[in-house]
């Protein structure tokens, strides 16, 4: 099952890396989160499985803390990462996708 997770995960970031339109990245999106999704749930599984019972809160514990921090890492760094883009040219307007596309792909 990790397996087929991490399988998914992998052809989803294929396929946005190489989308060339904004229906490619929404594909790449779908594949992405029929496997990536199940990656934490399988982790902590088997984190819980392979534990010894006397240290299983610990690591239980210390595996969802740093999953909601890496997750709170990615909400906060997102808004200087955009205006870092935007300024090294990411708002071009005489592009077909507005010059949006290649941030977007980034920021993924």
């Amino acid at each position: 099952v990790y397996g087929l997770s991490t399988t998914l995960c992998s052809v989803g970031c294929l396929v946005r890396g190489l989308a060339g339109d904004v229906k490619g990245l929404y594909t790449g999106a779908i594949i992405l989160g029929l496997g990536g999704a199940q990656a934490w749930s399988l982790a902590l599984g088997y984190l819980s499985t392979h534990t010894p019972p006397n240290r299983k809160s610990e690591v239980v514990s210390g595996f969802i803390v740093q999953v909601q921090l890496l997750g709170l890492l990615g909400k906060v760094m997102f808004t200087p990462l955009d205006w870092s883009l935007r300024g090294f040219g990411g708002d071009r307007s005489d592009d077909a996708d507005g010059g949006d596309l290649w941030r977007w792909r980034i920021e993924m």
